[in-house]
């Protein structure tokens, strides 16, 4: 199951269902914290990067316009693990800015009983 961020721009916000990131995490063994806190919250994208649409695309008057959904690991820091294109645009290039932009934008991570969590996600990123 994946989570799927807002939009906002070009780059959407939202982090599509979350895959399972282990069995224990599955099964609620995870560790809880024990300090209170106000509510859970989603994972979300903190510091958003726009794509750019790569010069050698302009210059061949390639088609400019796709979206891509890559699939993101975040770390329970919210650091991010990995990155890679789970649905292409069908452009290698548009999808190696898509995943520049992710690699460059800042993540916060989910929340679960004051807990923070990591997991997979998918980000849409939008060349339009």
């Amino acid at each position: 199951m994946l989570k799927l961020f807002v939009s906002c721009g070009c780059l959407a916000v939202a982090l599509c269902a979350q895959l399972p990131v282990n069995a224990a995490a599955a099964a609620g063994d995870a560790p809880r914290s024990t300090r209170s806190c106000a509510r859970d919250a989603d994972a979300a994208m903190s510091r958003p990067v726009p794509p750019d649409v790569p010069a050698i695309v302009r210059e061949m008057r390639s088609e400019t316009v796709g979206t891509a959904l890559v699939k993101v690991d975040l770390l329970p820091s919210g650091a991010l693990a990995n990155a890679s294109i789970y649905k292409s645009t069908g452009n290698p290039y548009l999808d190696r800015a898509a995943l520049t932009a992710i690699r460059l934008s800042g993540f916060r991570p989910e929340v679960r009983d004051c807990t923070e969590i990591g997991g997979s996600y998918l980000v849409t990123v939008a060349f339009d």
